[in-house]
């Protein structure tokens, strides 16, 4: 089932979401469909930038079926290519051939999204799929921690979730989720 956009995200817009981001982190080939979701999730629950995304826990962490489905839809109007390099069991998602046009389409809101993506490369730099799996769990838990679940619990609680995380490593990860969600 599909939701609706929140007043003011118009499918133009979060079309060409995916477009710039497609622009910005998939010229390199490390932008795949996992690291597309955790990248929006992050803007939208982390960074306070509306996507018109909701996001639930699945198993590679927060996703939306709405964003797979829209990236269906940018790769169908040529805004993204994503090819599947079976050698690494992966995607690859880059700018297609209509990326111009679907730009054009939402210039303001590109602006805006610009700005979000200039404190992301600041504060994350080119993360691994990895890294970006690990903050996006962290803020999907944090923006739904219970009033009495301290951060031991919510790092307790990643790591039963994604045991490939160490203690250390999920406590190292919080403390620069909290500062993102506290700004």
């Amino acid at each position: 089932m599909s939701t609706a956009a929140p007043v003011g995200i118009r499918t133009a817009d979060k079309i060409a979401l995916i477009t710039r981001l497609s622009e910005r982190f998939g010229g390199d080939g490390q932008l795949g469909k996992k690291a597309l979701q955790k990248i929006v999730h992050l803007l939208e629950e982390g960074f306070n930038f509306r996507t018109g995304y909701s996001f639930s826990l699945y198993t590679y962490g927060a996703f939306s079926r709405d964003l797979a489905g829209d990236l269906d839809i940018a790769r169908g109007i040529g805004g993204v290519k994503v090819d599947y390099i079976s050698s690494e069991n992966r995607y690859v998602v880059t700018g297609g051939p209509a990326v111009d046009a679907i730009k054009a389409k939402a210039p303001s809101y590109l602006s805006a999204l610009d700005g979000e993506l200039d404190r992301f490369d600041a504060l994350f730099g080119k993360p691994s799929v990895r890294q970006l799996e690990l903050a996006s769990t962290l803020v999907f838990l944090l923006r739904r921690r219970r009033s009495d679940q301290d951060d031991r619990e919510i790092v307790e609680q990643l790591v039963q979730l994604k045991p490939k995380y160490s203690i250390d490593e999920a406590a190292r990860e919080l403390d620069g989720v909290k500062r993102l969600i506290a700004s």
